[in-house]
This record gives structure tokens, sequence and C-alpha cells, in this order.
């Protein structure tokens, strides 16, 4: 996995951080899951979206955030799914439980 880490100015003295990941993926379902978005641009925000929740579940896990960031970005994640037809019917299956 390699890092690029490019600092971004405003202009108005806020700098903002992007940070660039070249991943090697290994997991089958993420694989899977990931290869069924076909445009480039939905396959990163639905990665954007699913690292997002991962990095929040894990926080919350450590105590660091509160349950009611995880499930509006858990919305947000559904939602991105529900925009995309290949995740109806896992959505369909999450809002079961």
């Amino acid at each position: 996995m390699s890092i690029i880490n490019d600092v971004i100015d405003d202009g108005n003295g806020h700098r903002d951080s992007e940070l660039r990941l070249d991943l090697v993926l290994t997991d089958r379902e993420v694989i899977q899951e990931l290869s069924r978005r076909r445009e480039p641009s939905d396959r990163d925000s639905y990665a954007q979206a699913a690292l997002k929740v991962g990095v929040l579940a894990i926080r919350q896990a450590s105590g660091v955030i509160d349950t009611q960031a995880i499930q509006e970005e858990g919305r947000r994640l559904i939602e991105t799914m529900r925009e995309n037809d290949t995740g109806t019917q896992l959505v369909s299956r999450l809002c079961q439980y």
C-alpha cells in the first residue's frame, strides 16, 4: 500500500488534507462488492462511504465517538447503495435487521 498525502490550502489560511491510498485488496467479499460498481466514480464513492462507516465503528468500539455519528454514516451508505441498482437487494436485507 502506498500513501500520498497532499495538503490543500484554500487561500484563506485554511488547510485541508487529502489522503490518497493505493490499496491491494485481498478480502473476497470486499472485492466482489466493489466490483459490482462499474463506474470508477461510483466505486470510489462506495468505498469512501464504507471506509467512513468502518472507521466510525472502530472509533465507537474504542469509545471515541457516539452511536449517532455511526448511524448517520450508515444512513448515508444505505442511501448511496439505493442510488445504485446493484445495492438494492443488499439494502433490503440490511433494513430487515
